[in-house]
């Protein structure tokens, strides 16, 4: 064999191994990126609605719906649900950023373990989430709301019939773009290892078919929560 065959064969070996080494970091490599493993997202979804109250001090004058007085809130959940190869010691959001909507009242996180919502001009540095098993896997649940966005509303007097939904937006010729809002944050989890990760979350809701729908449920694209290495505080 002459030596430039050799050489070029050496050559393409090199070449080879190199191509072959790349692959496997990327695909064994998970020192930045966990969500392959221990608290893999297996569905993330979100749930926007509109809550409706009627105010309770005129509740004893209401003769037709034209005298009603309502106060709307406008609510969302992000529920998501995590392999459980791996026992949660701490569970907490963190580094909270929001754009707030047009249209709002009171903004706040609802937390299961909280009897009222935190709120987010409040807020800390951390915020603790409790969590639950859910068929083998665990399940968190996160509330964004918005309180009594619209105070003592009226409906107009040509109105028969009323549905307590995201249906009374159109109602009262309220434009959903005014509820949008956009909040990000941090989900940390700290395993029974003491090992830290965490996952940037952001959601932006409600979607424009909430005024002819009445309720809307979003599944997220997963590849948007993915978790990496973070600090154990």
């Amino acid at each position: 064999m002459s030596k430039n065959k050799s050489l070029l064969i050496i050559i393409i070996v090199i070449v080879s191994l190199l191509i072959i080494g790349c692959i496997g970091y990327l695909v064994f490599d998970n020192s930045n990126r966990i969500n392959q493993g221990k608290f893999r997202v297996n569905d993330a979804m979100i749930q926007s609605k509109v809550e409706v109250e009627e105010v309770q001090d005129n509740i004893a004058d209401t003769k037709n719906i034209a005298d009603m007085s309502l106060d709307l809130t406008q609510t969302n959940k992000l529920s998501l649900l995590l392999t459980k190869d791996v026992k949660i010691k701490e569970l907490y959001i963190s580094d909270i950023t929001l754009k707030e909507p047009n249209l709002k009242g009171n903004l706040g996180l609802y937390i299961k373990s909280n009897e009222d919502d935190i709120l987010l001009s409040e807020c800390g540095t951390r915020i603790d989430v409790p969590y639950e098993e859910y068929q083998d896997q665990y399940l968190i649940e996160i509330g964004v709301n918005n309180n009594k966005f619209l105070k003592s509303a009226k409906i107009p007097d040509n109105v028969d019939t009323v549905v307590f939904d995201g249906t009374i937006l159109k109602l009262l010729n309220l434009n959903v773009s005014d509820l949008k809002f956009e909040i990000s944050f941090n989900l940390n989890i700290v395993d029974e290892f003491d090992n830290a990760t965490k996952c940037k979350i952001t959601i932006k809701a409600p979607e424009d078919d909430l005024s002819s729908n009445g309720i809307v449920v979003i599944h997220e694209d997963l590849n948007d929560y993915i978790f990496k290495k973070g600090k154990n505080n």
